[in-house]
Order: C-alpha cells, then structure tokens, then sequence
C-alpha cells in the first residue's frame, strides 16, 4: 500500500464520524498528513516528511502505527495528545495529558503582544502570563521577538492552577532552552512576586477558560482535556471578571492587558472593563477567520481617570 492510498481509505472513514462530516476535504487531507508527518517525521518540515511519504510504498510496520493513530482520531482525540506535540506560532509545543491543547486561534493573542511589544521598543519588558497551560502563548512570543530582532530584554512569569499544566509548561520551556527568561509558577492568577511589588508587568496576557459550563458539557471537550482549562461559569466570563476586577488593583498604570476570548463575548468583557474605573479600551483583534478574538485593555493612570 503507498502512503495516498491509506490517506483516501483513511479520509473515507473519517467522513462517516459526525465529528468530521461536512469538513472539507482539503481539510482532512491536512489533518492526515499531520498526523502521518508527526508520528513518522517528527523531527523534520511537514512538507518534507509529506514528500517523503509520497515517494515509497508503505512497509508493514508503518501501516500499523498509522492505523493504530487512526483508531484514535476517529474516537475524537485530539490530533496533538496522539502525536505529543503540535506546531505553535513557530514552536514545537509538547502536548501532554490534562493540559489544553494550544489552538491555532491562540496565534491571534501572540501577534498581538509580539507587535505591540516591537512597536513599543521598550529596552527591558515585565510579561505576566495567565493560565499559561502549556506555555505556548510565551514561548511563541519569545519566538516572534527573535524573529524580528527585537532588542528588549523580556523577562516573562507563566501561572497556573493546575500542577499539570505547570509541570507541561516548565517541560516546554526547558525543550526550548528558556529557562533564563520564563519563570513558571502555580498559583491561582497572581504570581507572588507581583504581590509583593517585585515586578511591574509592561504587558499581561491571558487566554483563560471561556466555555459556559453548559458549553462544556455539551462539547464533549472533557473526555480529552481539562474542565479547569475550558469551563468558566455560568456565562464563561468569571475568570475575566477576576482579571479585570483584580488587575485594577495589582497591575501597573500605563500597562497592557490583552486577552483571548470567545468570539462572541468581546462586548461582555468590554463592558466588563468599563463597568470599573482603571481601563482604557483600545480595541479588539480578530482573528484569520475575521472573528473578534482578542481584546486590548490599558490600565490607566489616575490622570487619565480623572481626565
């Protein structure tokens, strides 16, 4: 057998899953070539591992562990819990148990925080990243500012709940040899050293949970990953509620807040910030399917509160 015709015969099941039906099929195509490029190639260009498929028949062995990831898929599971990582904004993201998986939505957040950062220029940035999972957020924006040569030194702190996504963020940072610029720490939103004024964050970011808790259930989402990461409350706006209500009091005036939501909850977290007195809106970015994906919030001087 060669590698397009267990790719058709593979496409044709995925079809008859209700979780795939009505997918384009560009798009299952895609999704079972990086399936194939992760567990065969892992260490090489998707396209090259693609190319490489292409070329040679499919030995035994080979079919086997394509099948075995295949079963997988078809039961729902994620395609980065079967491979063990996936690709995020340019950084191979290891994807462990109980930890979000990083959404290619969430690129939309680092775009916005590597730009703003690179249009600030500042010589040396405080990032505090919120329910930072995996840390796929930071890492990404540590890779975008590389990428353009940016000259701020950052110094970047991750919190988390969860022991887990603790553990799989430090395991992330470690892979990426970023030690000396992210800091991780379990805690319930704040860090310490926020609390106790030995940081002054220029920029805070955060992609919390957003889900209803009615939305998770019928998502089916927490057979594969943490009800922690996704489910929020009644509405899904209670850690944004926490965030916006808190950082008035712990985040530095004249700092950034940018934060990932749903894409129809922009107006409840705008009027969230306004209903306080220590933000200045500054819009929202959408993302490449031109949803409103995050918002931009300032915290504003007493001045500019005044004024």
């Amino acid at each position: 057998m060669n590698y397009r015709d267990w790719k058709q015969k593979a496409a044709d099941r995925l079809r008859a899953v209700p979780d795939y039906q009505g997918i384009e099929e560009y798009w299952l195509q895609s999704e079972l070539d990086d399936l194939a490029a992760a567990l065969l190639y892992p260490e090489s260009d998707r396209s090259h591992a693609v190319r490489e498929l292409s070329g040679h028949a499919l030995a035994p062995e080979t079919v086997r562990v394509l099948d075995e990831a295949l079963e997988q898929l078809l039961t729902g599971k994620p395609l980065a819990l079967i491979t063990g990582f996936t690709w995020f904004a340019g950084v191979r993201i290891l994807c462990l148990p109980d930890v979000l998986v990083p959404r290619p939505d969430s690129e939309t957040l680092v775009l916005a925080a590597g730009e703003l950062l690179y249009e600030l220029r500042p010589e040396k940035a405080e990032v505090l990243e919120l329910c930072c999972g995996s840390a796929c957020l930071s890492l990404g924006l540590l890779h975008f500012l590389r990428a353009k040569q940016s000259r701020t030194t950052l110094r970047i702190t991750c919190t988390d709940l969860s022991p887990q996504a603790v553990a799989a963020a430090k395991t992330n940072v470690a892979a990426q040899g970023s030690e000396e610029v992210i800091a991780i720490e379990r805690a319930d939103l704040w860090p310490s050293r926020l609390l106790t004024g030995e940081i002054e964050p220029l920029l805070t970011i955060a992609n919390p949970p957003y889900l209803s808790d009615a939305e998770f259930i019928q998502s089916g989402l927490g057979q594969w990953e943490p009800e922690l990461a996704l489910a929020a409350g009644r509405d899904g706006l209670a850690l944004y509620r926490r965030i916006l209500d808190e950082g008035e009091l712990l985040l530095p005036a004249g700092s950034y807040l940018l934060l990932e939501h749903g894409y129809a909850q922009a107006d409840a977290i705008k009027d969230i910030a306004a209903a306080g007195q220590g933000w200045k809106y500054l819009g929202v970015r959408d993302d490449l399917a031109g949803r409103a994906r995050v918002t931009m919030l300032r915290r504003q001087t007493a001045i500019q509160q005044e004024g």
